[in-house]
C-alpha cells in the first residue's frame, strides 16, 4: 500500500513538473490537504458521521411531548319527504369537527436515556474513526514526501560523487601520460652516440682502476690500466 502510494505521489509530482514546470511547486501541507479533500474513504466516513449526528438529535427529540391537532368542515345535501305536505324538500347542512391531543412519555425504563447515550458514543467513535483515517493518510503522504526528498538528495549526492570520480580518473590519466612521456624522451648528455656522453663516461671511471707500475730503469712509477 505504501509503495503504491509512493509511486502515485512520485508520478503525480513528476507529471506536474513536466507539464507545468513553472507554475507551482507543491509543499507538504498542500499535498496533505489535497489528499484529505479528495479521498473517497474520508468522504464516506464524513457521511457516516453526519448520519450518526442526525440519529443522536432524533433520539433527543423523543424526550419531548407530542402534540396532534385536527380540524374538519363537512357539507351535507339531502332531499327528504315532508310528512305534513307530502312533498319532497331539500335539506342542506354543514358541520365542523375539531380535535387536539398530546402525549408525554413519563417513564419507560430509561430506554430513551440509554438510547441517547448509545448514539452519543457511536457519534464519538465515528468522529475518532474519521480523524484516524485523516491521520493515517497524512502520515503516509508525509513519509512518501520525505522519501521523495531523500531520493532527490541521493541523486544529487550520487551525481556529485560521479563528477568527483570522473575528475580523479582524468587526473590519473594525465599522470600516467606524463610518466610515459618522461620515460620515452632520451637525455641529450647521456645518449650513447654522442661524444660528450663518451667523455663523461670516461671521466667517471674510478681511480681504483689505475694502479702504479714501477719503472726499474728510470726509478719512476707509471700508471697502467687494469
Amino acid at each position: 500500500m505504501k509503495k503504491i502510494l509512493l509511486f502515485m505521489i512520485t508520478f503525480f509530482l513528476s507529471s506536474l513538473g513536466s507539464i507545468h514546470p513553472q507554475e507551482k511547486v507543491w509543499s507538504l501541507e498542500e499535498c496533505i490537504k489535497y489528499a484529505i479533500d479528495n479521498n473517497i474513504q474520508i468522504k464516506q466516513q464524513v457521511v457516516q458521521t453526519q448520519f450518526k449526528e442526525n440519529t443522536l438529535e432524533q433520539s433527543k427529540l423523543t424526550l419531548l411531548p407530542t402534540l396532534n391537532g385536527q380540524a374538519s368542515h363537512n357539507y351535507s345535501f339531502n332531499r327528504t319527504l315532508d310528512q305534513t305536505t307530502y312533498q319532497y324538500v331539500d335539506q342542506n347542512g354543514q358541520s365542523n369537527q375539531f380535535y387536539i391531543g398530546g402525549s408525554l412519555n413519563l417513564f419507560n425504563g430509561l430506554q430513551n436515556y440509554n438510547t441517547i447515550r448509545k448514539n452519543k458514543y457511536q457519534l464519538l467513535a465515528s468522529e475518532l474513526d474519521l480523524q484516524s483515517i485523516k491521520d493515517n493518510i497524512s502520515l503516509s503522504i508525509a513519509l512518501a514526501y520525505l522519501q521523495i526528498l531523500l531520493n532527490n538528495e541521493l541523486v544529487t549526492a550520487t551525481g556529485n560523487q560521479l563528477q568527483i570520480t570522473n575528475q580523479q580518473i582524468d587526473k590519473t590519466k594525465k599522470d600516467v601520460q606524463c610518466r610515459q612521456r618522461g620515460k620515452r624522451k632520451p637525455s641529450p648528455d647521456r645518449s650513447p652516440g654522442s661524444k660528450r656522453g663518451v667523455a663523461a663516461d670516461k671521466s667517471e671511471e674510478p681511480a681504483r682502476y689505475l694502479i702504479p707500475e714501477s719503472d726499474t730503469n728510470a726509478g719512476t712509477s707509471i700508471p697502467r690500466r687494469i
